[in-house]
């Protein structure tokens, strides 16, 4: 399995499997989102629902979902790489809806 991504790495294939598998991996990252939050609340580790309670939570879940994207486009099949470079396009949309939910509706 080469580690080196090439042009070559993102066929027809691989995107038609992305642009497939993104509502179901958006939903997963929201989710894994929402998990997180409430795991965050009820562990007490933050005090009261704020800006700093959803940055956590929306980073946490953004990292994992990265970086289990990041694992699947490295393997050899088109399928495996469009669900990861899907889960990765779904982690970066979260994230960046996070950071304007943190800081509009919390400030």
């Amino acid at each position: 399995m080469p580690l080196t991504s090439s042009p070559d790495r993102v066929d027809t294939r691989t995107w038609s499997v992305a642009t497939w598998c993104a509502p179901l991996t958006l939903e997963f990252v929201t989710g894994a989102t929402a998990l997180t939050l409430a795991m965050l609340r009820i562990t007490h580790v933050f005090a009261a629902q704020d800006r700093s309670w959803v940055l956590t939570g929306t980073l946490i879940a953004t990292l994992l979902s990265a970086g289990a994207g990041a694992a699947l486009y490295r393997w050899p099949s088109p399928p495996a790489r469009g669900v990861g470079l899907s889960l990765s396009g779904a982690a970066l949309v979260v994230l960046v809806v996070g950071v304007i939910v943190a800081f509009f509706l919390y400030s």
